[in-house]
Order: structure tokens, then sequence, then C-alpha cells
């Protein structure tokens, strides 16, 4: 039961603040990096598709859809 709790190569190992940890196998660094780097492109595609309405609000979109009521009679009384 005693002995050392790591097995293995020590450089397969990593400390952070003092937190020993096995570092984590190619692959899985690699798929991180591909997840994360699509995460970022889909944020920024759509911070760009949608800039007026994060900056203008909902009725700047129906505004520049033709979408208003106001502009075809049917206003709010």
């Amino acid at each position: 039961m005693g002995g050392s709790a790591h097995h293995g190569n020590p450089n397969d190992y990593v400390t952070y603040g003092g937190l020993k940890l096995k570092k984590a196998p190619g692959w899985e660094y690699a798929l991180s990096k591909v997840i994360g780097g699509t995460m970022w492109f889909w944020i920024f595609t759509m911070c760009y598709k949608e800039w007026d309405h994060k900056t203008k609000g909902l009725p700047a979109i129906f505004e520049a859809e033709g979408l208003d009521d106001d502009a075809h009679g049917h206003g709010h009384h």
C-alpha cells in the first residue's frame, strides 16, 4: 500500500501551483484545440451576422426586414 502515488515516467506529469497532474494525450489536446477554435469561429460569425441586433436591439431587425407594423398602417392606438 505504500509507495509513490504516481506511476510511470515523471515526464508524463506537469505541476501547476503545487498540484501534480498527468499530461493529456496528444489526441485529446488536438481535439480540444479543434473544438475551441470551432466555438470561437461560431461566436464571431454570429456576432458579425447579428451585429444590428446586438447593438441596436430587436426593433432594428424588424425595421430592416420590413416587418414593422407601423409602416403598413397597423400601428398601436
